[in-house]
């Protein structure tokens, strides 16, 4: 069966990890990205790396790891020299340990001014940990005499959240007091290697630590999962529905084991809110179906959650390809979840992209299913997350509008385009980060950038970033477009250029890229801007999009570059309004 199943982490040994890791290297492995990670640290943090590597080696990530000295942090960050400059990580980890003994030291250490130098020193996505409390204090610990222990862990620690929160998918936390409350002081902490090695991490800890490392290198090359496809009887609610009637189920918010199913709704809805799709995919009879979403008083999920569904008596692999086609999503973007190990069994070997995740036998692990599981990762969240749903609702009426018109001309006036092009500001720089990270099919050359690198890109004087809005008469798209122009000495070039795939087949693609080379044009006084073309499993269509506005390529050490001259060839595109939409 497709391994989306969550596993414990105690399911794989130190050795296991250790003899694939090593594998992996000898073989050279089959990488799809490889990302530069620094640890910024003030304690012996090397253990972590075949942990580290195990989990982004099955992703196909490639980290390559560097640490900075135990002297000064402030001066690594600094120091032109130093490796942390010198390597130009994608990711920094500011992973510091301060021992409760000698808390007096600690405070050189100072995490919030770290941090903005950070910010300030490097574009990368900074990752900076909580403090473990004392786990030893006294009985009473107020007055002169407890020597302000508990309370100078809880500063730091509140004070580390803060700097998390006023820098959304730039600083992310890695929750070291969450670590400690999953697997106990016992298999988290060594006083003897602390003392001998300055290594206070056992591997249990460092396994968890590297886990939420990994998820975020997997966000960052974009990995990421955007769509959950649930069955319906005994997945969202117990018995079978057909069988038992609206009445009969089990599902409620009080009664056992009602009330499983009841958190794993809350659970759905919190995905959806976050912008994930939430589809069915059940064989049943649709009214069935719906006549519990729409009656029963405990079924949190409603119609309006839905951004697409198959209930009927067809083949479950079939039905979620059809879905994936309705979406325009990938079949590796989707997560399956079924009771029937038949029906996962079928759906892993017929849709092998498909992460396939079965009801567990105790059902009192059903809520936290999905969250164990970290599929639907995310740095930040943004308008177009909240409102992805109703987005694609939209998105089925357009489709039913279109099947009134027998010409597309006609069709494509009737929606009342309107697209607002303009070079990215500053509250607009998470979200197009985030369309590197997860846009596939339309991406000129699939480059995954952070929210920092963008911010570089909108301060440099020899950067260009765009960014499209598009509404039409059914409702606003949101910033679904954005393009990077590079001025380099050898010219113009198109560093970056990708849409959401919600747009394509409007013709607004046409607009943008003719937006774009304008501004070169006019920027850098430039007759030709470069195009580079490079291949994923996904982006054909772009290809496709670039022959048919005239460019002209030419092989250059595999990479196919498309030269534009002038403005490129557009069809018909007077019927899309070229408004401020006042963002």
């Amino acid at each position: 069966m497709n391994s989306g199943q969550p596993t414990e982490l105690t399911a794989v040994t130190f050795n296991q990890i250790l003899a694939y890791v090593n594998d992996v290297e000898k073989s050279g492995g089959a990488f799809q990205k490889s990302l530069r990670i620094h640890f910024l640290r003030n304690f012996t943090i090397e253990p972590i790396a075949p942990y580290l590597k195990y989990y982004c080696y099955q992703a196909g990530i490639q980290p390559i790891l560097s640490y900075s000295d135990y002297g000064n942090l402030r001066h690594a960050l600094l120091d032109p020299e130093s490796a942390i400059v010198t390597s130009s990580p994608d990711i920094i980890i500011l992973s510091q340990y301060f021992d409760s003994c000698d808390l007096e030291a600690q405070t050189q250490d100072d995490t919030p001014g770290l941090v903005a130098l950070a910010l300030e020193k490097t574009s990368a996505t900074i990752l900076v940990n909580t403090q473990i409390p004392d786990l030893w204090p006294h009985l009473v610990e107020t007055g002169p005499e407890s020597g302000g222990r508990p309370r100078f862990f809880e500063d730091v620690n509140r004070s580390v959240r803060s700097i998390c929160a006023a820098h959304p998918a730039r600083v992310i936390l890695m929750d070291w007091e969450r670590y400690i409350q999953r697997v106990g002081a016992q298999d988290a902490l060594d006083s003897r290697y602390w003392y001998l090695n300055k290594a206070p991490l056992k591997k249990t800890f460092l396994s968890h630590y590297a886990i939420d490392i990994a998820r975020v290198a997997k966000v960052l090359v974009g990995q990421v999962k955007k769509c959950l496809i649930l069955d319906c009887d005994n997945t969202l609610w117990g018995g079978i529905v057909g069988e038992d009637g609206v009445s009969g189920i089990k599902l409620d918010k009080n009664e056992y084991p009602g009330k499983i199913f009841y958190d794993f709704h809350q659970i759905i809805i919190g995905l959806a809110h976050r912008g994930v799709m939430i589809c069915l995919c059940s064989k049943n009879n649709e009214a069935d179906i719906f006549e519990v979403l729409d009656q029963h008083t405990d079924c949190l999920i409603k119609r309006t959650h839905l951004s697409g569904f198959q209930i009927n008596w067809e083949d479950k692999a079939s039905n979620i390809r059809l879905l994936a086609e309705r979406l325009n999503i990938g079949l590796d973007s989707m997560v399956f979840v079924d009771d029937s190990g038949i029906e996962c069994d079928w759906v892993a070997k017929a849709l092998p992209e498909v992460t396939v995740v079965q009801v567990p036998k105790d059902l009192s692990q059903l809520p936290a299913l999905i969250l164990k599981g970290q599929f639907f990762d995310t740095l930040t969240l943004s308008a177009e997350d909240k409102t992805r749903t109703l987005g694609y609702q939209q998105e089925q009426r357009r489709q039913n509008t279109a099947q009134q018109f027998a010409d597309v001309e006609e069709y494509l006036a009737s929606l009342a385009l309107e697209v607002d092009i303009h070079e990215c500001l500053p509250t607009e720089i998470a979200r197009v980060a985030q369309l590197t990270q997860k846009t596939n099919q339309f991406n000129l050359r699939g480059r995954r950038y952070s929210e920092g690198d963008i911010t570089r890109f909108v301060e440099s004087d020899q950067h260009k970033v765009m960014v499209l809005w598009v509404k039409d008469r059914f409702g606003e798209y949101g910033l679904t477009g954005a393009a990077i122009l590079a001025h380099t000495p050898e010219g113009v070039e198109m560093d970056t250029l990708l849409m959401s795939c919600r747009i394509l087949s409007r013709r607004v693609e046409f607009a943008f890229l003719t937006q774009c080379i304008d501004l070169a044009h006019r920027s850098w006084a430039v007759p030709t801007v470069a195009v580079p073309f490079v291949p994923t499993a996904k982006n054909a269509q772009v290809k496709q999009f670039l022959d048919a506005v005239g460019c002209v390529f030419e092989d250059r050490e595999g990479v196919a570059w498309g030269l534009i001259t002038g403005l490129p060839n557009t069809p018909k595109i007077q019927f899309i309004q070229f408004k401020e939409m006042g963002r």
